[in-house]
């Protein structure tokens, strides 16, 4: 073979290896394309079957706690604990017909996840009503128990000196994903839940705007909607 034939087949030689090239690059592009998709398209089927599980655990606790669960921001409150414990404390006592006094606050202990924080106090009456309270006190909202009490009696009545631990815990500082895994309610959990929401709330936990039956139209207006004064 001379060397004007070589020269004849070099062109298409060549011109062929460039294009068997181009189609490696573009099938090894197209492939990769293509398992980054099938990847994008897991990743999501993945997230929308556990959304869709949230979705159904979070439909059954209508069901599973009737009450619904407006009661847990009490329950373990992440502030103003004590305020709720004293007013606790003088709301069953006043119901009870007992003297109240010597309300005195202090100490805590903060474990991992929940805070004691110490309440102590002296509640005066009929025994009865005395021992009542102190059952009671345990059946409200936030969370309450008893960690001591000392009875006496006095001019035939009797008196407690009472002291309390009232828990509170902080909110969640980090919120998990959104695609996080969320397991069901145990039936230890529900039963739990369904004891709670009998518990008593502080019946100022929850307020509503009153507005005075006089005001009407436009005035009724200004006074839901406010000027800001710093504006």
């Amino acid at each position: 073979m001379n060397i004007n034939n070589l020269k004849f087949l070099a062109k298409p030689i060549v011109a062929l290896v460039v294009v068997l090239l181009g189609t490696i690059v573009v099938i090894s592009f197209g492939l990769s394309r293509i398992n980054k998709i099938r990847d994008q398209i897991k990743e999501t089927t993945h997230a929308k079957n556990v959304l869709n599980k949230k979705v159904q655990v979070l439909g059954q606790i209508d069901s599973l706690v009737p009450s619904g669960l407006e009661f847990i921001n009490i329950a373990l409150p992440d502030k103003n604990a004590i305020i709720y414990g004293i007013y606790q404390i003088k709301t069953l006592s006043a119901q009870r017909s007992l003297l109240l006094s010597n309300i005195r606050s202090g100490g805590s202990f903060d474990a991992k996840s929940v805070s004691k924080l110490g309440l102590s106090f002296e509640i005066t009456g009929d025994q009865s009503n005395v021992y009542n309270f102190i059952d009671a006190i345990q059946k409200v909202l936030p969370l309450m128990t008893v960690s001591k009490v000392k009875i006496s009696s006095e001019l035939g009545l009797v008196k407690a000196n009472v002291s309390l631990n009232v828990y509170s815990s902080e909110l969640p500082k980090k919120l998990p994903s959104v695609t996080s895994v969320i397991s069901e309610f145990t039936p230890e959990e529900v039963t739990l839940l369904n004891e709670l929401a009998l518990y008593n709330l502080p019946e100022f936990y929850n307020l509503q705007p009153t507005i005075p039956e006089n005001i009407t139209g436009s005035d009724l207006e200004g006074q839901i909607r406010r000027e800001d004064p710093f504006n």
